[in-house]
């Protein structure tokens, strides 16, 4: 088997634990474990994009420091993921949307 290349981090199997919500550290965006991210775009609607930029105005104001939406975005992901409950809730607002393709 050849060795892996240096600037890419050796891949978590499926049976690596995911980390949780409470495992992501408090600034920052680079993941702990030092592995790169990957980049997405997301086309938002009007009400959705208010409602994401207001989450990150009250966030910003109750930590008192910056908070960059990846940071929203990230800690969003990892909480449904991670909760039983959130996660059903996501998935039946999922699943009531109309599709747009």
């Amino acid at each position: 088997m050849a060795p892996e290349s240096p600037s890419r981090p050796k891949r978590a199997g499926a049976a690596a634990k995911r980390p949780s919500a409470s495992d992501i550290a408090p600034e920052g965006t680079t993941p702990a474990s030092g592995r790169r991210g990957s980049k997405y775009t997301a086309v938002l609607d009007d009400d959705t994009l208010d409602a994401f930029e207001q989450l990150t105005r009250v966030a910003r104001r109750r930590l008192g420091r910056h908070v960059d939406k990846v940071e929203i975005f990230s800690t969003l992901v990892l909480l449904a993921a991670d909760d039983v409950s959130l996660r059903d809730q996501l998935i039946s607002a999922v699943g009531g949307r109309e599709t747009h393709r």
